[in-house]
């Protein structure tokens, strides 16, 4: 207490003397030197020991090295699985084309040897194929008049030769279908023939090797894990 103000903090009460701050009704004594060191020195010593343990980093790591294994695992079996679909299906489908295309060729010589008819058919132009380099021709594609019973037509000339605009040959046709044609001197030498469904027959063979190879496997999968189930079971006491 004092009759003036002693320094910064003194404050003056109502009987107008001074007095120290520590004689303040609110005032708050700080704590302790020794309590505020060893609140900060706890503190320290946890924090580093939750970053030298790396509690939270290796956690982290754990679950992210375990969800990419899980996904790169899943998307392994996927994967293969799309591709074992997808042979399946090619093969499949290229049996069924060209066992459709060998009786559809099949068919065509036996109508033509058994309804053909022989007519003239005039060449009336040629339009050439470009091939890969584009400097050369792969072949042409030519194209002839011909007159069935009275009706003109104009159809391909089969073959990829170039032919003289105006020439004259003898082809055979089916007349209720001019564009089933082909030269006279061809079809002397075409046949139906089993050889056409050997591709065919050779793709399904594969078919069906690819088949029991995967059913076989997905049955050994299958047999694996119910044997690792039952080996991993703990025995039971009665």
């Amino acid at each position: 207490m004092s009759d003036v103000s002693q320094g910064q903090g003194w404050w003056q009460a109502s009987d107008g003397k001074w007095y120290s701050p520590e004689e303040k009704p609110d005032h708050r004594p700080p704590p302790p030197p020794s309590a505020r060191r060893t609140v900060s020195t706890a503190s320290t010593a946890s924090t580093r020991r939750t970053v030298s343990s790396g509690g939270v980093n290796d956690f982290d790591g754990a679950m992210m090295a375990l969800r990419g294994a899980s996904v790169g695992k899943v998307n392994r079996r996927r994967v293969v699985q799309v591709i074992e679909a997808l042979s399946v299906a090619t093969l499949a489908i290229l049996t069924i084309i060209f066992f459709v295309a060998g009786i559809h060729r099949n068919n065509q010589i036996s109508d033509l040897k058994s309804n053909g008819v022989t007519v003239n058919i005039k060449v009336t132009g040629c339009l050439a194929l470009i091939g890969g380099t584009g400097s050369n021709p792969a072949g042409y594609v030519c194209q002839g008049a011909l007159t069935i019973a009275g009706h003109h037509y104009t159809e391909v000339i089969p073959g990829s030769d170039q032919l003289q605009k105006g020439k004259i040959l003898k082809v055979v046709v089916v007349p209720n279908d001019p564009a089933l044609l082909t030269l006279r001197h061809t079809l002397l030498q075409e046949h139906s023939s089993g050889t056409v469904f050997i591709l065919p027959a050779i793709l399904l063979a594969a078919l069906l090797v690819l088949i029991g190879a995967l059913v076989a496997q997905r049955r050994h999968r299958a047999g694996t894990g119910v044997v690792g189930h039952r080996e991993g079971s703990s025995p039971q006491v009665a």
